[in-house]
């Protein structure tokens, strides 16, 4: 009835001369439309995803959780997410979950961000949550151990560029989500650990290495937790069983991303190997991964999904993902898609050692 009234009050007042002009469509329809939403229960939410990000991540997709969430409608915005109160582009998936491409520049800094909605009618949620920005870094890949001609060995280098000491925590774990003890250096008889906490000085650099000591290859991811921002840059080592190197890929730390591309190679004796980790404590990632050729088609796909447990990652050639897909001399890219943020690690390897590291290319969903 209200919105029925509400109509005829707006026609008289296009009544001017005698004449009764009708009310643009469009100006109609936006009116109409505001009038609804203010009657319309304020958004809140629930939870978001990730609640956490290192600092210096690139643009990154996140996922907001809740009820009461509109959809955009003739041309007029929906829900809108915020971050410290500034809007950010948003994609409505449903009343009760959205996403918004949230900036490098909104998580530059170590601290905290308050996450809120706007309605189009001016409804701010009821209540808002917290993305705290951390010093941590995540290095998606690590190995270490014997094999019959030589070792593998992980160098994590840490840079603080910060004028105060920063106290920094590296976690190693295995591909399941366990703790993976290690040892950190050659010192005989050192009991390993799977968690080591360290000073690094002013302006200054620490160098942690495992020491290639243990009886088989094994493989993991590391994150490296601190209270201010750091920088970091893993290298990845073989050596021969005389015990000179022989060759090592560095990698950068890994962002936090739904979806990425990576480069692919199979030629030459050259291919290429991806990692990928669920950094979260407690949810589980469903990943799809897509092989595409250098004109873009879908090759081949994953399915059923890759379900990655808490703190599970794993690390495979692509061809052992797409076995038989991949055919000698074959170059393109993969496509990674996850339901929540993971990282991810690429190299590009020759007779299967490391040579170099390949770009993690990240897109919003």
């Amino acid at each position: 009835m209200r919105k029925i009234l509400f109509f005829c009050l707006l026609t008289q007042a296009f009544v001017f001369s005698g004449l009764v002009s009708a009310a643009p469509a469009g100006a109609l329809r936006e009116v109409l439309f505001q009038t609804q939403q203010a009657t319309t229960a304020l958004p809140s939410i629930s939870s978001i995803n990730p609640v956490s990000v290192p600092a210096g991540n690139p643009t990154f997709t996140l996922i907001v959780n809740g009820s009461n969430f509109v959809a955009p409608s003739g041309g007029i915005n929906g829900t809108t997410v915020r971050i410290n109160g500034q809007g950010r582009s948003t994609t409505f998936v449903s009343t009760t979950q959205l996403t918004a491409q949230i900036l490098a520049t909104d998580v530059a800094n170590v601290g905290t961000a308050i996450i809120s909605l706007l309605n189009p009618a001016g409804g701010i949620s009821t209540n808002t949550a917290t993305m705290t920005i951390t010093g941590d870094l995540f290095f998606a890949q690590i190995a270490e151990g014997k094999v019959p001609n030589g070792f593998f060995r992980t160098t994590i280098i840490l840079v603080n560029p910060n004028g105060t000491a920063v106290q920094v925590t590296v976690d190693f774990f295995t591909p399941e989500g366990e703790l993976f003890p290690l040892n950190i250096g050659t010192a005989v008889g050192s009991a390993p650990s799977a968690t080591f906490e360290f000073v690094i000085q002013p302006n200054s650099q620490l160098v942690v290495s495992t020491s290639g000591t243990r009886p088989s290859l094994a493989a993991g991811w590391a994150r490296v937790k601190s209270s201010e921002r750091i920088g970091g840059v893993a290298l990845y080592q073989f050596f021969n069983a005389t015990g000179a190197f022989v060759t090592e890929a560095g990698v950068a730390s890994s962002p936090l991303s739904l979806h990425f591309f990576v480069p692919v190679e199979f030629k030459d004796n050259f291919e290429t190997a991806l990692a990928f980790g669920n950094t979260s404590e407690t949810a589980t990632a469903s990943v799809r991964i897509r092989l595409r050729d250098p004109f873009g088609v879908v090759v081949a796909e994953t399915s059923p999904l890759i379900m990655l447990g808490p703190r599970a990652q794993r690390a495979r050639f692509v061809r052992e993902i797409f076995p038989g897909a991949i055919p000698s001399g074959f170059s393109g890219t993969i496509e990674v898609l996850s339901d929540i943020p993971i990282v991810a690690t690429s190299v590009r390897t020759l007779g299967g050692l490391q040579t170099s590291s390949l770009p993690i290319t990240t897109l919003p969903q």
